[in-house]
């Protein structure tokens, strides 16, 4: 949970074309959800390879 809050407050702050925006942030039980754009194209992991 720790790096999802800490991801959260990222992106909460920057503002830049590369990075997805973050619209909305709730906790579900055990869950920690953020609503954020749609990026298609998959993960970085899998653009790298």
């Amino acid at each position: 949970m720790p790096r999802v809050h800490m991801e959260r407050e990222i992106l909460s702050i920057l503002d830049h074309p590369f990075l997805p925006t973050i619209y909305a942030h709730f906790v579900l039980e055990k869950l920690s959800c953020l609503v954020m754009e749609y990026c298609p194209g998959g993960d970085l992991h899998v653009l790298r390879q």
